[in-house]
C-alpha cells in the first residue's frame, strides 16, 4: 500500500515528513515560495501545541526533517513540489483533524462507479475501459475482479441487489443488466441478463453513472459518443429511472450531455445531479413515491469558483454537504449546496478523478476512483498512480446513509 497526497483546502496547516536531506532543501524552497506570496502566517489563532509544533518544524528542520507551512488553496505550485517520493503527507485543518490519502488498489485504466456494500464491508467498482467489475475488501486487502464480454458496450456502474448475496445490477452500453458473482476471480467473461434498454435510436450513446434511491429504484443516465477522452457529442443523453416492478426506463432530463454524479438529501426531498459539461451541480425537487423531479436549479457552479475541469461522480455526507470528483483537475471538492459555498478542496495524485463514495466500518472513509485512460506517456510518468483507488480518512464527516441497494422485479430476483 502506498500513501500520498498533495494539497488541501481553505487556509490549512500543512504537515509533511520527508526523508533525510530532502527536508532541508524542501524547507528552504517552500519558505521562499511562501514569502513571495505573503502566506507566511496563519489567519486563525494557534493553540500552544500548534505553536510548539510550528517552532520545532521551523527551528529544527535539519534534525526533524519536517516542515510546517501555512498554505492557501489553490496551491498549484506546491502541488508540483510535494510529490509521492517524499513519503507520507498529512494535512491538518484549523481544528487539527488529520487527513490521510492512501492508494488502496493498484491502477486500472478507467476506475469508476464505486459502491460500498455496508453489509459485506466491500467496495465494488468498475473499469469502464476494460469491461471489468472489481471487488476490494479493505479488511483483508483482497482484490478480485471479473470481466464482461466486450459485446454490448462498456460496463459503467455496479449496484448490489437487496436481499441477495451474489446478484448485482450493472449498466452495459445502453442496457441495464443483472448478473451473479460470488466475489472470486474469474477468467470466464460474464454474459449478463438484460432487464431494460434505452436509446436504440442512438447506438453511439452509453450509460454512465447511476445509483439506487431509498426505494431501490435505479437512476442512471446516458451520454453521447466520446471519440476521444473528454470530447463528447453534446445533448444526446438523458437521465432515467427504473421502478422495481417495471422493465421500462422513464426519461427525466432530455438533452443531457454527460449524465453523472447523483445524491439525495436527508429527507429525500432534494435530488442532486451533475451534467458534467455544464460545470454545475444541479438540484431538483424530488418525490420519492412517484419518482418525479422538477424545479431544476444550480446549487454549485465550478466556473464561478474558478475550478478547472468538470464535475464527475458525487456523494453526500452527514452534514448534507456534497463531495464531488473533479475530472481533469485532479481534485475532490467539498461544497455546501444550500449556500453554494466551496468548503474545501483535496488535490489528488491523479488528474482524472472520476468518482467518490463513503465507506468503511463507520462510513467515514472516502473512497476515490481515478482514471489513466487517454493520458499521454509523459502524463503517465508524472501520475504513476492514475487509475488507482484511493482512500481519504480524517475528514470529520461520514456518509449521510449507507448506499442504497437495487430492488429488481420478481422475474429477475
Amino acid at each position: 500500500m502506498m500513501t500520498g497526497a498533495f494539497a488541501l483546502i481553505r487556509p490549512r496547516l500543512l504537515v509533511f515528513s520527508t526523508p533525510s536531506g530532502a527536508g532541508v532543501h524542501l524547507h528552504l524552497l517552500l519558505f521562499r515560495l511562501l514569502f513571495s506570496h505573503g502566506h507566511l502566517l496563519p489567519t486563525c489563532p494557534l493553540s500552544q501545541d500548534d505553536r510548539v509544533r510550528l517552532w520545532r518544524a521551523l527551528v529544527l528542520p535539519v534534525l526533524t526533517y519536517t516542515t510546517v507551512v501555512w498554505a492557501y488553496e489553490p496551491v498549484h505550485v506546491l502541488q508540483s513540489i510535494i510529490a509521492a517520493p517524499y513519503g507520507t503527507h498529512r494535512y491538518w485543518n484549523g481544528c487539527l483533524s488529520q487527513v490521510n490519502i492512501s492508494q488502496v488498489v493498484a491502477p486500472l485504466q478507467h476506475s469508476e462507479g464505486p459502491h460500498w456494500d455496508e453489509e459485506k464491508g466491500i467496495l465494488f467498482y468498475v473499469d469502464i475501459a476494460q469491461h471489468l467489475v472489481n471487488r476490494y475488501d479493505p479488511a483483508s486487502g483482497e482484490y478480485t475482479r471479473i470481466q464482461f464480454v466486450a459485446e454490448g458496450g462498456p460496463v459503467t456502474l455496479i449496484i448490489p441487489v437487496k436481499n441477495s448475496t451474489d446478484q448485482f445490477v450493472a449498466t452495459r452500453g445502453l442496457d441495464l443488466v443483472l448478473f451473479e458473482w460470488d466475489g472470486r476471480n474469474s477468467t470466464e467473461p460474464i454474459k449478463p441478463l438484460v432487464m431494460a434498454s434505452v436509446e436504440a435510436d442512438k447506438p453511439g450513446n452509453r450509460f454512465n453513472d447511476g445509483k439506487a434511491d431509498t426505494t431501490g429504484r435505479i437512476w442512471a443516465g446516458t451520454m453521447g459518443p466520446e471519440p476521444t477522452v473528454g470530447d463528447v457529442v453534446m445533448y444526446q443523453g438523458d437521465l432515467y429511472s427504473l421502478n422495481p416492478n417495471s422493465s421500462a426506463c422513464v426519461p427525466h432530463v432530455p438533452n443531457a450531455s454527460v449524465s453523472n454524479g447523483l445524491a439525495w438529501n436527508a429527507d429525500n426531498k432534494v435530488f442532486y445531479w451533475v451534467d458534467s459539461p455544464t460545470q454545475k451541480v444541479a438540484a431538483f425537487d424530488f418525490d420519492v413515491s412517484t419518482a418525479q423531479i422538477d424545479n431544476r436549479r444550480t446549487v454549485f457552479d465550478f466556473t464561478k469558483h474558478g475550478l478547472k475541469g468538470v464535475p464527475d461522480g458525487m456523494t453526500i455526507d452527514n452534514d448534507g454537504n456534497l463531495w464531488v470528483a473533479c475530472f481533469s483537475c485532479g481534485k475532490v471538492v467539498h461544497v455546501d449546496p444550500r449556500t453554494q459555498n466551496l468548503l474545501s478542496t483535496i488535490a489528488m495524485p491523479a488528474s482524472q478523478v472520476t468518482s467518490v463514495m463513503f465507506g468503511g466500518p463507520e462510513l467515514d472513509t472516502l473512497y476515490v476512483t481515478t482514471s489513466s485512460f487517454g493520458l499521454s506517456e509523459e502524463e503517465l510518468k508524472q501520475q504513476p498512480m492514475a487509475g488507482s483507488v484511493f482512500s481519504i480518512t480524517g475528514l470529520g464527516v461520514k456518509a449521510l446513509a449507507p448506499a442504497n441497494k437495487a430492488v429488481v422485479a420478481e422475474p429477475y430476483h
